[in-house]
């Protein structure tokens, strides 16, 4: 990978990272940007998840994913959930 294509995937990651902070802040009922729990997320499947992410992309950190993969998440947006059943 050159250094445009490393920098263009932390550029596009940020994205994501924020688009999920607001879907779980959402799901609390907040209008203030909360910190995702990924490791809490893997070790409760059942009571937190995420809908509407584009297929075969599993829920992780943007940091883990590449750049077309990064641009999916970015193009559904508006239709990812996050489920918390607490």
């Amino acid at each position: 990978m050159n250094w445009i294509e490393i920098w263009l995937q932390q550029e596009l990651s940020l994205q994501p990272s924020e688009l999920l902070f607001f879907c779980k802040a959402e799901a609390l009922g907040s209008t203030e940007a909360k910190a995702v729990p990924y490791q809490k997320f893997e070790a409760h499947p059942n009571d937190l998840y995420v809908e509407g992410l584009p297929e075969n992309i599993p829920f992780r950190s943007p940091s883990w994913y590449g750049i077309p993969r990064l641009e999916k998440i970015i193009q559904v947006g508006n239709r990812i959930k996050f489920v918390i059943k607490r």
